[in-house]
């Protein structure tokens, strides 16, 4: 299996003053990257995506053992297109997870990535109480998608949310089987929308039975970093874990 990082975005809420973006922002004296080391190390084949701040990058990820691959046009397109940046090099199963995430790297066990070859995607459990944290309940209700499950697979994902909460939210971490994959890649060149965003483009996909997906919940920790706010509570939560 293959692991995909999709680390192109400028990450403009953070105003970072080094040109990189979010995965190779600075916590203490680790990145995101650093943290999800040991998540990234199951995979033999990796590939990461960038394109804001690509020359730093590349000189970071040096001897990393990382293909290194870049979406030209970052700037007017979104992580769906940086994710088919890389359909030249898929010659197995992908594993695709955001850049600006950090998580438990145990999550790797409820992946199953050698034995199952069905599309999976991992969903948050009892979210709600990490993002009060983060925002206003107007602005979750405005910030997190709607998101529907049936019969252990994914329905729904990336709608606005009307009157209720949903009870799990998407990580950023999402399996495809190969074959999957391109058809994926297929859909997207057809639907001619190279700004669509992730989840509005799986939801798509689903709606016109273009894949399947199916779901499994988690309760380990999950962190996204938006903007200086989340900083400072991912820094506090490694600090009081003694993480790094």
């Amino acid at each position: 299996m293959q692991l995909i990082i999709l680390a192109s975005g400028k990450g403009s809420r953070l105003n970072y003053k080094i040109k990189v973006p979010k995965i190779f922002i600075k916590i203490k004296n680790k990145t995101l990257f650093d943290l999800n080391k040991k998540f990234y190390s199951f995979f033999k084949k990796r590939i990461i995506i960038l394109g804001y701040g690509y020359k730093n990058c590349a000189k970071i990820l040096k001897n990393q053992n990382f293909k290194i691959l870049k979406n030209d046009i970052y700037y007017k397109t979104n992580m769906v297109h940086s994710l088919f940046c890389a359909k030249k090099q898929i010659d197995d199963d992908v594993l695709i997870c955001y850049g600006d995430i950090f998580f438990d790297w145990k999550i790797i066990n409820q992946l199953n990535i050698k034995k199952d070859k069905e599309n999976l995607i991992i969903l948050k459990e009892n979210w709600l109480s990490l993002w009060k944290k983060r925002m206003s309940l107007k602005d979750i209700f405005n910030d997190a998608e709607d998101l529907k499950v049936k019969n252990k697979k994914l329905i729904s994902i990336g709608e606005k949310i009307n009157e209720k909460l949903p009870k799990l939210q998407f990580m950023g971490i999402l399996k495809l089987n190969k074959e999957s994959f391109f058809k994926l890649s297929k859909f997207y060149s057809r639907i001619k929308n190279n700004n669509i965003d992730f989840t509005s483009f799986l939801n798509q996909a689903m709606k016109k039975k273009i894949i399947n997906i199916k779901y499994t919940k988690t309760k380990k920790f999950w962190f996204e970093v938006d903007n200086k706010k989340d900083l400072r509570i991912l820094t506090k939560y490694i600090n009081d874990k003694k993480i790094i």
